[in-house]
């Protein structure tokens, strides 16, 4: 019999969202330094999480562990932390105002979610199409596939009408 592991290391790489983070603080960097540090940008995570959005995987593996749990047991980790999924939030802001623009679930594989602000959605939705980025259950929801998904969402989402709006008003304040 062969081995019907698929280790990574051995076959293809896996599809990570490794650069999602770096992408957003350089992207942030830009509108800071283009705005003359009047207007920043975060990217940060939310912490409730809605139960419906964590699965039966983590619900199983508390469930499993904790029954694994024993003297042979210490020290064990559960392996379910390293495969978390987390909500995170992108907001534009100065010092007196916040406006978020995105908000998405992030694993470490793709693909994750993408809910945009209704307003930047509707300036977006054409871009988004025409770059044949899919479209989600929900109304504001987008599937983001690959970094390069992912990259044209964000040029979608920033060169939207109501951002660039929001951007030319933080500026004034």
């Amino acid at each position: 019999m062969v081995s019907l592991w698929d280790i990574p290391t051995v076959c293809k790489p896996l599809n990570t969202t490794d650069n999602i983070k770096p992408i957003l603080e350089e992207q942030s960097g830009y509108l800071e330094s283009g705005t003359n540090g009047k207007v920043r940008a975060d990217f940060c995570e939310i912490d409730d999480i809605p139960a419906d959005l964590i699965g039966p995987s983590k619900t199983f593996s508390i469930a499993s562990y904790s029954q694994a749990e024993g003297d042979d047991a210490k020290g064990v980790f559960d392996a379910n932390d390293l495969y978390k999924m987390q909500c995170y939030g992108f907001d534009i802001c100065n010092d007196c105002y916040r406006f978020r623009i995105f908000e998405m679930n992030l694993s470490p594989l793709y693909p994750v979610s993408m809910f945009f602000d209704e307003g930047v959605l509707e300036d977006s939705e054409e871009k988004l199409s025409e770059q044949s980025v899919k479209r989600g259950k929900l109304s504001n929801q987008y599937i983001i596939c690959s970094d390069q998904d992912f990259i044209v969402s964000l040029s979608a989402a920033f060169t939207s009408r109501k951002v660039r709006y929001i951007i030319g008003k933080l500026l004034k304040l």
